[in-house]
């Protein structure tokens, strides 16, 4: 999250907002082809929990041989599909400072980490993610990141070619792929990726790919209706709201790490009573969390929004409160169905969902084809809103009849609750001037609002779930010991 605010910082300060819309815009369309392994990671995650609980080495082999076999192909196909994005997106974008030849390099460069994915990393991941290792996976993308993150900083300040700061910056990618590879050797040396292929395995991946290209497009379908309808500056001020709520929902989704092959160890062993008690748990500790980070957000967004663009040359267009609020509500209904996403992917029902995930993205996709237009961002942002409310009504309706058989009501009280919290802290902060100038003074404001936030939760929690408070006190103590 840290990192998510200073890099696009450092961009708007050197490189301007059109540079900035532009790279975000490219990073969008690059992130679509990555839908090529779409259901591919689900699929492969999901067949070897069984065998890796069983410990059986051939069927591990034959499955994570048949994904890196797989993996390698769609690689040369990543990589001619970013080939082909450079030819056709230089011909109809232009940017002020950079030549033709410049944007159609400065594609392919950013499309190299991609191709890395699909190379080497992807293989790794499927295993340490069903093996509940994703900490490595963690370590790894933290170095990467910080290590990206120097670069750009150092190539920026010294006024380089944006081209060149991103071909350098590549170089992170394969410092994370190395870790990956370091790890797989010293863990899992009996892993053998020349065992015959085991293809069948991956039969779930033609259920799992519909639902990845929906929910993909549901991701990125607001910066490319900005991109078509508006122009690249109107796709930056949108990134920079964006990359607020985007970490937030990612501080939101640690707590979720590993937690979907736990729950899928759970379902495989049928065990409903027990997975009740735990999704439970789990709701409670997810939504509690979500409300003090929705808190703080709730009273703290525009403030931070202030100080982030403050000195810009054109500062002024980034100020936008109602787009602000929007932008607020899409970001906690997208992150209010994590937990009922999460499970219903343990679970494997990709094919159940399908009809769903299709009315969400056709909501998205529609409506803001119609929205955008007239309203601009703040018809984008309408059109996600109507897009995510429906599918997390038709989530917990779905995954308490089909997955937990708990009550609906039980999740709406969780969801009610969490908004009657938020609520309750904006209102208590709205008749107080908190300091805001500069990020010194931002950063002890947010504190103060945190202190509010978790007082109000941890209050409603000792006088409505008790029970839960004490059970979830007891992991948390039980974790620290282990």
């Amino acid at each position: 999250m840290i990192v998510g605010l200073i890099t696009p910082r450092i961009m708007l300060q050197f490189y301007g907002s059109e540079i900035n819309g532009l790279v975000t815009s490219i990073t969008q369309f690059i992130s679509y082809f990555s839908l090529i392994e779409a259901g591919l990671s689900g699929a492969a995650v999901y067949s070897l929990y069984k065998p890796l609980a069983n410990q059986d080495v051939k069927g591990i082999n034959g499955i994570v041989s048949a994904a890196k076999r797989t993996y390698t192909k769609l690689g040369f196909v990543f990589s001619g599909l970013t080939l082909l994005l450079a030819a056709i997106y230089t011909s109809i974008i232009t940017v002020q400072g950079l030549t033709f030849t410049e944007i159609f390099v400065l594609i392919l460069v950013m499309g190299v980490s991609g191709a890395m994915e699909f190379f080497t990393m992807a293989k790794y991941r499927v295993l340490f993610t069903a093996d509940q290792r994703q900490y490595i996976l963690s370590f790894s993308t933290m170095v990467g990141i910080v290590l990206n993150t120097v670069i750009i900083a150092v190539c920026a300040v010294s006024h380089m070619n944006i081209v060149w700061l991103k071909a350098i910056a590549v170089c992170s990618v394969f410092v994370r792929s190395a870790i990956l590879a370091g790890y797989m050797r010293k863990r899992y040396k009996y892993v053998d990726f020349k065992e015959k292929p085991n293809m069948k395995a991956l039969d779930k991946r033609w259920d799992a790919l519909y639902m990845q290209i929906l929910w993909s497009l549901q991701s990125g379908a607001p910066v490319v209706l900005a991109t078509v309808f508006t122009n690249m500056v109107q796709v930056s001020i949108y990134s920079i709201y964006n990359m607020v709520i985007l970490g937030i929902n990612n501080v939101a989704s640690i707590f979720m790490s590993g937690l979907q092959a736990a729950f899928g160890d759970i379902l495989a062993k049928g065990n409903k009573e027990h997975l009740q008690k735990i999704y439970g748990q789990f709701q409670f500790a997810f939504y509690s969390i979500l409300s003090v980070l929705y808190s703080v957000t709730a009273v703290m967004y525009m403030p931070f929004i202030h100080n982030y663009v403050a000195n810009l040359s054109d500062s002024d267009i980034y100020i936008l409160p109602t787009f602000g609020v929007l932008f607020f509500i899409n970001g906690l209904l997208f992150a209010a169905k994590t937990p009922q996403g999460m499970i219903t992917i343990a679970a494997g029902m990709y094919r159940e969902t399908r009809w769903q995930t299709s009315i969400q993205a056709g909501i998205l996709v529609v409506g803001g084809v119609i929205l955008t237009p007239l309203l601009g961002l703040n018809g984008t942002l309408l059109a996600a809103i109507a897009s995510n409310l429906y599918r997390l009504i038709d989530f917990v309706i779905f995954v308490s009849k089909h997955i937990t058989s708990m009550k609906i009501w039980d999740t709406v009280v969780h969801l009610i609750r969490m908004a009657v919290q938020i609520i309750l802290v904006f209102a208590v902060f709205w008749f107080v001037a908190l300091p805001n100038d500069g990020y010194g003074q931002w950063l002890l404001s947010a504190c103060i609002v945190l202190a509010v936030s978790v007082a109000i939760v941890l209050l409603s929690a000792v006088i409505f779930n008790r029970k839960d408070l004490k059970e979830l006190f007891s992991r948390v103590k039980m974790v620290i010991k282990r």
